[in-house]
């Protein structure tokens, strides 16, 4: 348990010196390699085809994820984006680094967000602030908890039939249609209309 949280309160250390900005999106035509990549024809294909990655981050007390907005609008998007990334990073901490003394969000910041064609991108920084107790198993030392603050900055990109998510990776921000890291994280109700 030690372990993970050390090597989680080390790499957040690393999270909080990047930087970068929403980059325009790519078309795929500027004569570079798309193997590996998704299209942004992919970000809404027929809603009986949208399946979340498994891959999200869940924690038994953790928190519910948000659902599909219902509107593709700028504001939905930054709403949604907002309170999924809250989500994901708490899960995240508490499925690999155990029982924090403390987890919070400090602040929640809409860094850049645009209308697109079918949909809405939101580039989003969290500040996030945790404590994990540390000491001796022993008893005989007075335990401590360790602190820890780290931004945590991610993309997301809000279209009809499914939300796609992108986290920074280095200094640039990756735009989550044609991300190679990108992860489906919410697909629409098949009941509601498009």
């Amino acid at each position: 348990m030690t372990l993970h949280r050390r090597r989680f309160l080390g790499s957040t250390a690393t999270l909080c010196s990047f930087a970068g900005c929403l980059g325009s999106a790519q078309s795929g035509n500027d004569g570079r390699s798309t193997e590996g990549t998704r299209s942004a024809a992919d970000a809404s294909p027929a809603r009986s085809s949208c399946e979340v990655a498994a891959s999200l981050p869940a924690a038994d007390d953790g928190p519910s994820y948000p659902k599909h907005p219902e509107s593709t609008a700028v504001s939905a998007a930054e709403t949604f984006a907002l309170n999924f990334e809250a989500a994901y990073q708490r899960n995240d901490v508490l499925s690999s680094n155990g029982d924090p003394t403390y987890l919070t969000v400090k602040s929640r910041t809409v860094e850049r967000s645009e209308s697109r064609e079918n949909g809405a991108l939101a580039a989003v920084r969290l500040d996030m602030g945790c404590g994990f107790p540390e000491g001796d198993e022993g008893g005989t030392e007075t335990p401590v908890t360790v602190h820890a603050d780290y931004a945590a900055h991610a993309t997301y990109f809000v279209g009809p039939t499914r939300a796609v998510r992108a986290e920074r990776e280095g200094s640039e921000r990756a735009d989550p249609r044609t991300a190679a890291n990108a992860d489906v994280v919410a697909c629409a109700d098949p009941e509601t209309p498009s």
